[in-house]
């Protein structure tokens, strides 16, 4: 994780800034929110330490299943990947038989009639629902990939869950932010060419091992730095 609570990002940012006496805490900190939230998108940057395992206990005869933040636990940005699992949930050991869903639009599920059986496709739909067809006919699991919303930095203290390098391209991309809504178009240009840089520059793990899933099935559009 980084290194650099949100304070110390804050400090540095204003520093970078003159330190000018018209940016409150309260300001800053959204800022930097803002800009963590922007460079965790996984439209932006895909981050290993956002990628998590969801199970879905099928329902017979149940097609749809929700992805909302209450049912999760966490906002789902993104479905990588869907596995059919031949087991109950709980029981899946490396012998269990597995199946890849194969991702499909919203209009290819709403043109089609889907019996039940054991499922082959999935489509994710109105932002937080995902759709199995054919409908399943067991009570097995449907493991999901899926990449989630970083939890914002809430206190002074708090920190990020992506590797020490970002800590500066936080820092660096809330300044290019602050510039921007500063009125300094011109600098915030230039410091958001640092930031892209310096974001683009640092290759995480699992990029590096080169066994990223790729993402599927996008859910929600990606967020916009407010500078070009």
């Amino acid at each position: 994780m980084g290194t650099m609570t949100r304070l110390e990002v804050a400090t540095e940012v204003l520093a970078n800034l003159d330190n000018r006496q018209d940016v409150g805490a309260v300001v800053i900190a959204r800022w930097i929110n803002h800009t963590y939230s922007h460079m965790t998108h996984p439209g932006v940057h895909v981050f290993e330490d956002l990628n998590t395992v969801y199970d879905l206990v099928l329902v017979s005869g149940t097609a749809e299943y929700s992805l909302a933040t209450a049912v999760v636990g966490y906002r789902v940005l993104a479905v990588r990947g869907a596995t059919y699992m031949d087991a109950a949930s709980g029981s899946i050991t490396a012998s269990t038989r597995r199946n890849r869903l194969k991702p499909k639009p919203v209009e290819w599920y709403d043109n089609r009639i889907h019996p039940s059986g054991e499922p082959r496709h999935y489509v994710v739909r109105e932002g937080q629902n995902i759709y199995l067809s054919l409908t399943p006919n067991n009570t097995n699991t449907v493991r999901l990939r899926l990449y989630k919303e970083a939890a914002s930095l809430s206190a002074d203290s708090s920190v990020t869950v992506l590797p020490e390098y970002f800590d500066e391209a936080l820092v660096t991309g809330t300044q290019a932010f602050a510039e921007f809504k500063l009125g300094m178009r011109e600098k915030a240009s230039e410091t958001f060419g640092l930031y892209n840089a310096l974001l683009n520059g640092g290759m995480d793990k699992q990029t590096m091992e080169q066994t990223a899933w790729g993402i599927e099935t996008q859910l929600t559009t990606v967020p916009i730095m407010g500078v070009s």
